[in-house]
C-alpha cells in the first residue's frame, strides 16, 4: 500500500510488469477523475493498491461488457454469416 507521485507510480507498475501505464495516462486519469488519487497541494499522489483494484475491476467490467454484447463488439470482423 505505497502512496506515490505520479512518475513513481508510472515506474513501479513499468517495473512490475503487470499494467504499463505512463506517467501521462496518471496524469490524465487524475485530473478527469477517472483515476482514484489524492491531491496534495498541487500534486496527485495515488496509491498502489487502490490502482490495483481499480484496474482490475475495470478488466472485469470489460469482460461482462463483451459477454453481454457478444458479437456486436466485433463489428468490422469477418464472420460467418448465420442462415
Amino acid at each position: 500500500m505505497a502512496k506515490l507521485l505520479l512518475a513513481d507510480a508510472a515506474k513501479y507498475f513499468r517495473d512490475k510488469g503487470d499494467l504499463a501505464m505512463t506517467k501521462n495516462f496518471f496524469y490524465q486519469g487524475c485530473r478527469s477523475g477517472y483515476l482514484p488519487h489524492y491531491k496534495i497541494g498541487n500534486r496527485y499522489v495515488v496509491d498502489t493498491q487502490e490502482i490495483e483494484s481499480f484496474m482490475a475491476s475495470e478488466m472485469r467490467k470489460s469482460v461482462k461488457q463483451q459477454e453481454e454484447f457478444g458479437d456486436v463488439l466485433n463489428y468490422g470482423k469477418l464472420r460467418p454469416v448465420k442462415a
